[in-house]
């Protein structure tokens, strides 16, 4: 499984990003994804399970606002937090992960998770969060 769109201050993993290194980075990057590609992502992101959560929520690292609650989903190759898609939004950085954003259009941004690998989804990020 590979990891995408983690975030340091959010979720101190080995694979995370810093968060001012990610809104450098959106900065410099291409921007722009079709309106009808964006709209199908969402709707991607929104089908995949939820394969880790628990009761508490992430804060925009800016604002302090509520964003999300804490929890991460899957599509049985990527595994993502639940904040993905709000700094995605956010910050217009959809150009930053090319590599997943062809891997759900290969897909025909059709969802098929099986029950193995939700179970492998939740194996990974138990033995991330657990170091």
């Amino acid at each position: 499984m590979k990891l995408i769109g983690f975030i340091k201050q959010h979720d101190a993993i080995l694979d995370a990003v810093d968060f001012l290194d990610f809104k450098k980075a959106s900065e410099h990057n291409p921007k722009f994804i079709a309106s009808s590609k964006l709209h199908l992502s969402r709707i991607y992101f929104r089908n995949c399970p939820i394969v880790f959560g628990w009761m508490n929520y992430f804060k925009d690292l800016d604002t302090g606002e509520i964003i999300e609650p804490q929890s991460y989903y899957s599509d049985g190759e990527w595994i993502w937090p639940s904040y993905f898609m709000y700094y995605l939004n956010k910050f217009n950085s959809w150009g930053l992960y090319q590599d997943f954003f062809n891997s759900i259009e290969n897909k025909k941004y059709h969802v098929n998770v099986s029950n193995e690998a939700e179970i492998e989804a939740e194996i990974v990020l138990l033995n991330l969060f657990k170091k």
